[in-house]
């Protein structure tokens, strides 16, 4: 990814996938398959599952997760007593996809399943995208 997604925050795309593949390494899988939609202002992805060493089904984490507060947390992060936030391997995989798709704002659809593979260092993705194109109809209000 060039440096216009960069300026806006989006990391490149050798990082993203650097921390994806760390990310998975953590829990021990080898492999990830993670299925994506979105377009129009919103999007990421929907499902993850991860592989182990044996090609074995792991536990995926969920989404979301808690934890206690501490120091320096924005208070809009916290309630009923505990911060709640991405799960890292969830927001890694979103980081992946944020180098082609941003934010997901823009005329667009897009969906499919981002695969990883720690022992090949390898990241793809396979789906469909698809620009929406506005026309005035004529038909007016």
């Amino acid at each position: 990814m060039s440096g216009i997604m960069q300026q806006f925050g989006y990391p490149e795309v050798r990082d993203a996938k650097k921390i994806l593949l760390d990310e998975m390494g953590k829990l021990g899988a080898t492999r990830l398959e993670a299925e994506y939609s979105g377009g129009n202002d919103e999007g990421g992805v929907n499902s993850l599952k991860l592989f182990g060493a044996d090609d074995a089904e792991m536990e995926a984490p969920e989404a979301w997760i808690t934890r206690e507060p501490k120091e320096g947390d924005e208070p809009y992060r916290i309630r009923d007593g505990v911060v709640h936030e991405y799960h890292p391997l969830w927001e890694a995989a979103d980081g992946m996809l944020s180098t082609e798709f941003g934010s997901w704002a823009g005329e667009f659809s897009a969906m499919g399943t981002l695969y990883a593979n720690v022992s090949e260092n390898r990241v793809w993705r396979e789906g469909s995208y698809e620009e929406s194109h506005w026309r005035d109809d004529d038909n007016s209000y």
